[in-house]
């Protein structure tokens, strides 16, 4: 199968880079038009990373990213990764919802778990797929650092997908079963 068509963003991102995959990752200027953008430091294991975020003050309603999609029905992997660290230095992890067009796909909560990721799988039906950040009361600032789209092989999920026409299916965990170490 041919790869194509695959979108890193680098939200709040401001130039076009290669990580250490060769992944190709572009800023998310053309896909969106609202927001803030911040450079969160942190440090991993093994080093201090910078890490390019876009974030959403009073935010009452949904804020979305418009993807072009060129295939109008096709099954995608979406991937998004949130990240807080304190940023804003408030010490308040935000709390928000994602959404996939109209459905709510997940609530994210940054006082669990920072960074956060979520996968989804949807059939996209338009020529357009919105990802929208969903503000919760008194939950804070949406706050969003990677948005990757993956269109997959035609056929991919035809089993899992057939019973929930209309749906999403949602990463709940990942088993590596080949890895040595």
């Amino acid at each position: 199968y041919q790869w194509t068509n695959f979108l890193s963003l680098s939200c709040g991102g401001r130039t076009s880079f290669r990580d250490t995959s060769n992944i190709s990752w572009v800023p998310d200027t053309s896909y969106i038009t609202t927001g803030k953008t911040t450079t969160i430091t942190y440090s991993d294991d093994s080093s201090a990373l910078n890490i390019s975020a876009r974030f959403f003050l009073n935010s009452r309603r949904r804020k979305c990213y418009r993807i072009p999609v060129n295939n109008s029905t096709t099954l995608v992997l979406v991937r998004a990764t949130f990240l807080y660290k304190n940023y804003d230095g408030l010490g308040k992890p935000p709390k928000f919802s994602a959404s996939i067009g109209t459905a709510i796909a997940a609530t994210i909560n940054l006082a669990e778990s920072d960074p956060w990721s979520e996968e989804f799988l949807w059939t996209v039906n338009k020529d357009t797929l919105s990802f929208c950040l969903n503000a919760i009361p008194k939950g804070g600032s949406p706050v969003i650092s990677s948005l990757e789209i993956r269109p997959l092989p035609q056929g991919a999920y035809t089993n899992g997908m057939a019973d929930f026409p209309n749906k999403l299916l949602r990463k709940s965990y990942r088993i590596d079963c080949g890895h040595s170490n």
